[in-house]
């Protein structure tokens, strides 16, 4: 195997590492975070940093002017 290889095996690991974790999580604490420019700001769990929904305009506004 070469090293391309190596590094995506362990990208792969670590993916189904985070998932498992995700999907344990319980998500009691989330954070409005921008997410990128085709998603734009979400709640965010903040342990586990699962996208968990969308914020209202007011949610959005308040987050907006901190």
């Amino acid at each position: 195997m070469g090293k391309a290889d190596n590094l995506l095996n362990k990208i792969s690991k670590y993916q189904r590492e985070l998932k498992v974790l995700q999907d344990n999580c319980i998500h009691t604490e989330k954070d409005i975070r921008f997410v990128d420019y085709e998603k734009g700001v979400r709640f965010v769990c903040r342990d586990c940093k699962l996208v968990l929904g969308w914020p209202s305009n007011k949610e959005v506004g308040k987050w907006a002017s901190k």
